[in-house]
Order: structure tokens, then sequence, then C-alpha cells
């Protein structure tokens, strides 16, 4: 307790913290991801130019920390370039513990956008994920200067969109030591349009009988209670049942369709992102807003909504900062409790 209060302090009394406040870095990272790289599918050249950016953010002048780039490919499976073998990159920043116990927290989100809709070359991506790309960056200079036990990597994962390419690429080349020595994963994406905050587990929360196994969803109780100590709302998916359904898109407390998924079938994982698992038809998720200015309530991979004028429009000027703030303040103590 005494060696995260003295981390905690020293965070928020560093020279960083005396010249901006939480969340000003991350804001900065997303914003400019979605004016400057906006098509950033995987495939395309603003991608490789979003990792470079992505690398330059991730790299503090004056750390210890060493950032790597993982180039990998993989044979595309959806349109337009299924069949095609693209090439992405992970950015990878590691910061080491100083007590060598082997142990490793992964903290991880996207940076690249979908090919979803027409025009994708002209999607922002704002919310899906420049708003989870900027925390990542933001966490990564939060915790830069603080010393840790254990060993932190923060990971910008390329080709997200494409089936996870990028956090699969990522998981098999762990080995079964970092694996076995594993402290969790904690994954942010799409931060902003969602009419609220959540924290989900992943699908190992609960075993074959349906039990819930404690280590699994530690590190979303402890997300949990560090907002409500923070006077944050954060909630859980609730897992309401569909009407004709018999059971619910994904159990309580669970949520999925990012690259948490490429970890949860070997750490605890838990994935911070915005949306309205209370709103149908299906209540996965999907439909991440009741605002009646979003057209079908949600903004996921459409140029024409998910961009800073129309989320700055509909939410206010104040929305992407609060967003950024909140989840950089929730994350930033978590990662220094479990470390």
């Amino acid at each position: 307790t005494i060696s995260v209060v003295a981390a905690l302090t020293l965070l928020t009394g560093s020279q960083a913290f005396a010249e901006a406040k939480y969340g000003d870095y991350g804001t900065e990272t997303a914003l400019t991801l979605a004016r400057d790289y906006a098509g950033r599918y995987t495939g395309s050249d603003k991608e490789i130019k979003a990792a470079d950016y992505m690398q330059a953010r991730m790299t503090i002048d004056g750390s210890n920390n060493q950032v790597n780039r993982q180039t990998f490919d993989f044979v595309a499976s959806r349109n337009p370039f299924s069949g095609q073998t693209l090439t992405s990159n992970n950015i990878v920043v590691t910061k080491k513990g100083v007590a060598d116990t082997g142990k490793t927290l992964f903290v991880g989100a996207h940076y690249d956008s979908a090919i979803a809709y027409p025009n994708y070359e002209n999607l922002e991506a704002l919310d899906d994920n420049a708003s989870g790309a900027g925390v990542l960056t933001e966490l990564t200079n939060n915790l830069t200067g603080i010393d840790t036990e254990h060993n932190i990597q923060f990971v910008a994962f390329g080709a997200e969109e494409g089936g996870l390419k990028g956090s699969k690429a990522f998981v098999d080349r762990l080995t079964d030591t970092e694996k076995a020595t594993a402290l969790g994963m904690i994954n942010l994406d799409s931060l902003i349009t969602g009419d609220k905050m959540y924290a989900n587990a992943g699908r190992n929360a609960y075993d074959n009988n349906g039990n819930e196994v404690a280590a699994n969803v530690g590190l979303r109780e402890n997300a949990l209670r560090i907002a409500k100590e923070l006077g944050i709302t954060l909630d859980v998916n609730p897992a309401i049942i569909a009407p004709g359904a018999t059971e619910p898109y994904e159990p309580y407390g669970v949520g999925c369709c990012s690259d948490q998924e490429s970890f949860d079938n070997i750490m605890p994982v838990v994935g911070f992102e915005a949306t309205n698992w209370s709103l149908g038809p299906d209540y996965d998720g999907y439909t991440q807003t009741e605002n009646p200015n979003i057209p079908g309530g949600y903004t996921w991979h459409n140029p024409e909504l998910d961009n800073e004028e129309v989320l700055t429009d509909v939410f206010g000027a104040d929305r992407i900062a609060q967003r950024m703030r909140d989840y950089s303040r929730i994350i930033s103590r978590l990662i220094v409790e479990q470390t």
C-alpha cells in the first residue's frame, strides 16, 4: 500500500503533470490520428505512417523504456483485400520492473481504422479507435519514470479491424514462460461515442459450469473499485437477454470483440470501452448510444459519423477530453496497483 501511494504521489507530482493534466497527452494523440491519419486501414500507407506516429508518441525522451516495432504478415480474409498478403506493425514499449520478477502486465489498443463502409479512405475513426490509442500513449507517458516492481508492456496493435491480426501475432510470439508469468491484459477500444463507460472481463471469467473464476475477474473488479473511489461511473455488461433468445450475447460482466480476446484464453483481461449494452435489438454492445442525433445509435466504421466534427457537435466540446481524462485516471492507477 505504501509503495502504491508513493508511486501515485510521484505520478501526479511529476514534471509531466506540472505542465499538463490527465488526458491532455492522449487527447492530442487521438485528435492527430483522426486529423492527419484518416483512412489508416491495413494495407494503406496511412496505417504505416500512423504506426510511425504511435512509435514517436510512445518514445519518451530520457526514459529507459525499450521501444520496438513488431512487423507481421497475414492473409486478409475480408474485402477489399481478401486473399492478399498484407503487412502491419505492432509498436511495443517495454518498461522493466525494478524487482526483476519476470511478471508482465500487458496494456494495448489498436490504432488502425476499418474498411466496412464506403469511403473508408476518409474514415477518421476518432472513436474506433484513435480514442483508445490516445489513452495508450497517455499511459505510456504517465508511467515513465515511475519505478514498478513488475514489467509493463504497452502495445499499439495494427490490423485489429481485419480480425485481431496484430494482437494474435503478438500473442503468438509470447513464450510459454511469458504466458505463465503474465499478470493480465488491459485493452482500450472505442471510448467516446457510447453512453456509458465500461470495464468488462474476458470469456474466461466463467468456468465450464458457469461459475465465476475469481482470478480472471480481478482486473475488472479492481477497475470498478478504483472508479468508485475516484467518483467516476463505470459499468459492466448487464447481460440482458434479447427477445426470442435464451441467453445473453455475453454473460454478465463479460465483453467482446476487441484485442483482449487474443489474450483471454491464457490470462486475465479487462476491456475498457464506451457503448450501451442496455440497448437493443440484440443487446450485444453494438448499439452505442440512444442520442437521437446518431442515426442507428452507433458510429462504428462510419466515415460520416466517426469523426471529430460530428462527435463534438453531438456530444459537446468537453466529451472527448472528459473520456480521455477519466479512462486515463482509472487505468493509470490500475496499472500502478497491479505492478
